[in-house]
């Protein structure tokens, strides 16, 4: 049969011959034969004196490196017969054809020279498992184009290729993290930094109503994470669209700081909002008039809340709605109105301005008007036979001028011999300017 081994030349096994002067204990060094004694485990070493076998650990020991000790002194002219077996690879060199290996083969650093590590068994996987806490790396070439593909081949409708990250576990609990996409680079001190990462988490791991969360981190922060049922922000987190609609610019979508728990609904079937905040103004030094120009056409109806104080004590407060060049509209007979504070009511069928209160306002501290005003018809055109024009309605509370407070209704409307088309209404008191105030519009509509 073929030999399998080293070839003669690579010495299987290697003989050293010591002849003794007498009274050594143990033998190392060069031999009869200046041959120096060497052998990397005592296992594959053995002895014999004057031809007969010695045991090893009881006879000698090789407790000292390429040193045969623990001898019994030796007499003089005795032989010691020391041979060292060497260990070898079975094969070093190329493998020509295909070979079956029925069993485990430990490789030391593998190395490929091809394409293609696979399975021939009928469904069968490839399994790639590290030791311990070791890695399965993959190091890619350092030009462009170099990538990871999963390829799968398939001439129907079915499911393509599929990337699993499976956490098994004996004791799953709620929380449990279950698989991490890390997005790593150098930063500019060349320390490897995590910029980015995906992160999935069980949320509840009872039988039947499992769900789970999926969460984004830039820079360690929780940006955002999906959940059934919602998308969650983090503290501070901004909906931003940069250059918006093909135009230069950004839109963002932001709370203020909420004092309770809110939530915004899109109430019909194509997203519309139906109640939008539009605007805050303050007012904090002595103004004419407040003048709310411009009003959007995307609402018909607007909710608009004031609270005013007058500089002049006594005064009535106002209101003139504004035309589509967003001048006053003042003409005699253009408007009816009405108002009703405590039983003491005033109204007027063709008058050039509408009354919202119908007692006088003081200018005293704490008094002031607080209305809440609904604003009808800012989208009204003349042709609209059958709409009514631009109205006012709502309610008020006051302190007056002697020092009570008073409230009611009012409503207001153009008449219909002298209406038109509006962009805007403009308050004020009926003497004297606007010391103070705030106003909020919404607009609303139509869901």
């Amino acid at each position: 049969m073929a030999y399998i081994g080293k070839t003669p030349s690579q010495a299987v096994r290697q003989r050293y011959y010591y002849t003794a002067s007498g009274s050594e204990t143990s033998l190392s060094g060069a031999d009869d034969n200046s041959n120096t004694l060497a052998f990397s485990d005592g296992e594959y070493v053995d002895v014999s004196l004057n031809g007969v076998s010695l045991v090893a650990g009881t006879d000698y020991n090789t407790n000292t490196a390429n040193t045969i000790a623990g001898l019994s002194a030796l007499a003089a002219s005795d032989v010691v017969e020391i041979v060292v077996y060497d260990t070898f690879s079975v094969h070093s060199g190329t493998f020509e054809g295909s070979s079956t290996f029925n069993g485990d083969v430990t490789v030391d650093n593998l190395k490929i020279d091809g394409n293609t590590i696979s399975s021939t068994d009928t469904h069968g996987d490839v399994i790639l498992e590290p030791n311990g806490g070791g890695d399965v790396e993959f190091n890619l070439g350092n030009e462009d184009g170099s990538v990871v593909n999963l390829n799968k081949t398939r001439n129907d409708s079915g499911e393509g290729p599929v990337m699993n990250f499976k956490r098994t576990s004996s004791s799953p609990a709620d929380g449990d993290e279950l698989g991490k996409i890390v997005f790593y680079g150098n930063d500019s001190g060349g320390n490897l930094h995590s910029f980015a990462s995906l992160n999935a988490k069980a949320l509840d791991v009872t039988n039947g109503t499992e769900n789970g969360q999926l969460v984004f981190n830039v820079d360690s922060t929780e940006v955002m994470n999906l959940r059934p049922g919602r998308i969650e922000f983090s503290s501070e987190e901004d909906l931003f669209w940069a250059t918006h609609q093909g135009t230069a610019y950004t839109c963002i979508l932001d709370w203020e700081t909420p004092t309770s728990h809110r939530t915004v609904k899109l109430p019909n079937a194509t997203g519309t909002l139906g109640y939008v905040a539009l605007s805050t103004t303050s007012i904090t030094s002595d103004t004419a008039s407040i003048t709310l120009d411009n009003l959007s056409t995307a609402f018909d109806t607007f909710k608009i809340f004031v609270n005013a104080h007058p500089v002049t004590d006594g005064a009535y407060f106002r209101a003139r709605f504004l035309d589509t060049s967003g001048a006053e509209i003042s003409a005699s007979n253009t408007y009816a109105h009405y108002a009703d504070f405590d039983g003491t009511p005033i109204s007027n069928e063709g008058d050039s301005h509408m009354d919202i209160t119908s007692s006088t306002i003081g200018s005293g501290d704490q008094e002031g008007v607080v209305l809440d005003m609904t604003l009808t018809g800012r989208n009204y055109t003349t042709s609209s036979a059958e709409v009514v024009p631009p109205t006012i309605q709502g309610t008020s509370v006051g302190h007056y001028s002697n020092s009570n407070f008073s409230g009611g209704v009012f409503y207001g409307v153009q008449t219909n011999t002298n209406n038109q088309a509006i962009r805007g209404i403009k308050l004020f008191f009926s003497s004297g300017d606007i010391a103070r105030a705030t106003v909020q519009v919404f607009g609303i509509q139509n869901t």
